[in-house]
């Protein structure tokens, strides 16, 4: 723990020469030890302050479990939420468009979202070609005047 603390890094394997001496795992740490920053005593009580230089670890092993316990609720509700959407789009009572936007959603999910092109003929492809003309590759060698691209929707460039 000296060591750790005198040094101020975050360096694994002073926590993995930690451990050598005793102390307790951060994977073996319940939530409200992580939570609290610090492992339990002998008599199963929290005594004393946390230690300061493992703050950093303790944090991410929060994170990771906490990451990990709410992957775990959600995959428990999947199979639930499938039924609804199912049901949704089967349903003859459901507005057609909303059966219509959930079967979009449910394509795009598994499938994935195409690729959509857009062509803009005529003050696009005049800029487009002029810029490209005066750009000149590493070789000294002019560019091909042709720019192209992809738009998806969503992306902000």
């Amino acid at each position: 723990m000296k060591r750790l603390a005198r040094r101020g890094r975050d360096s694994m394997a002073d926590l993995e020469a930690l451990y050598a001496t005793g102390y307790p795992r951060l994977e073996n740490w319940d939530l409200e030890e992580l939570s609290r920053g610090q492992p339990r005593d002998k008599n199963g009580t929290f005594t004393g302050t946390p230690p300061k230089h493992i703050r950093k670890y303790v944090l991410d092993e929060a994170i990771r479990r906490g990451a990990d316990l709410t992957r775990h609720e959600i995959f428990g509700c999947v199979g639930s939420a499938v039924r609804v959407i199912r049901d949704l789009i089967e349903s003859p009572d459901v507005d057609p468009k909303v059966r219509a936007d959930l079967s979009k959603f449910v394509v795009e999910q598994i499938i994935g979202r195409a690729a959509l092109t857009v062509q803009a003929p005529g003050i696009a492809d005049k800029a487009t070609t002029f810029l490209a003309d005066r750009v000149v590759l590493d070789d000294g060698t002019d560019a091909h005047p042709v720019v192209t691209g992809e738009w998806s929707e969503g992306d902000d460039d």
